[in-house]
């Protein structure tokens, strides 16, 4: 039986395009635009496009990714590709399964790209799927994408990336996110924990940053009292500052913080000098 959709099995892309960009966190970025050929949709003639985006495939070079394939879980699950098939106002959720590549010139990569179109989500209990295998060359700019991976390259040789976590006996453990440049974790904050991070961010000396956590966390209790007080003080938005609660703390290089409060559905955030000094955020 036919469910209205079958007409994507006809359908057949006529161009691609890849991008590459450095958006933080050690990663290039890639985006990949499939342009497709005419089709009737809901009385309209379409051809998409079908955007996938931010993928990463983990490699610092174009020439990594020649003869190599790549697998992807779909949607919802952690890594998948976030992609859509434009229909007019409709997006239609594209699930980029898998990708291999062939060879390359200048300026195209051969692929061929596995994707789940998931038609009629989230209205059909059971949504029509169907999957599409395009073989396409994707064309690139070459210097741009070369000038990329080279920033990359060179980000990942000055920045602190994929570092190990910190089993510490007063801050437990920290694991860090190359993104924010942050090592997470959680204090304790009277009979509740919450979060915290140390920023790495600029910082040339790590055992000073976690001993300068050290001595804040030994502290908390005196200094969120200070916090709040000054935030009473000096803000107008809150009125009762003495029932502010701490919803998260980080520390920076040189013993400086900041601290985040909350009181009902206010919330106040002071920075911290080096010399216990506050400022409102």
């Amino acid at each position: 039986m036919s469910s209205g959709f079958d007409f994507i099995q006809s359908v057949s892309p006529t161009s691609a395009t890849l991008i590459g960009e450095l958006r933080g966190g050690g990663v290039i970025w890639c985006d990949i635009q499939i342009e497709l050929s005419e089709f009737e949709y809901e009385g309209e003639t379409e051809n998409g496009p079908v955007m996938l985006e931010c993928i990463d495939f983990g490699v610092t070079d174009l020439s990594e990714l020649v003869n190599r394939e790549f697998t992807f879980p779909r949607n919802p699950e952690d890594g998948y590709v976030e992609g859509s098939l434009c229909l007019g106002y409709d997006y239609i959720p594209a699930d980029l399964t898998k990708i291999v590549f062939g060879d390359t010139n200048a300026s195209t990569i051969d692929a061929v790209l596995t994707i789940h179109l998931v038609f009629g989500w989230p209205w059909k209990e059971v949504p029509d799927t169907f999957v599409v295998e395009w073989k396409i060359k994707l064309a690139f700019d070459s210097e741009e994408l070369g000038r990329s991976f080279a920033e990359l390259r060179e980000d990942l040789e000055t920045s602190n990336y994929n570092l190990p976590p910190i089993e510490h006996p007063v801050l437990g453990t920290l694991t860090y996110e190359n993104v924010t440049e942050m090592y997470n974790g959680s204090v304790a904050n009277g009979t509740k924990s919450i979060p915290s991070g140390l920023s790495a961010s600029e910082c040339d000396d790590l055992d000073s940053l976690v001993e300068a956590a050290c001595e804040i966390t030994a502290d908390l209790r005196n200094l969120a009292a200070a916090a709040t007080e000054f935030i009473g003080e000096n803000s107008d938005n809150i009125d009762a500052a003495s029932s502010l609660s701490l919803i998260s703390l980080v520390v920076y290089p040189r013993g400086a913080a900041a601290w985040f409060f909350r009181n009902g559905t206010s919330l106040a955030a002071v920075t911290m000098a080096s010399d216990r000094s506050f400022e409102l955020l």
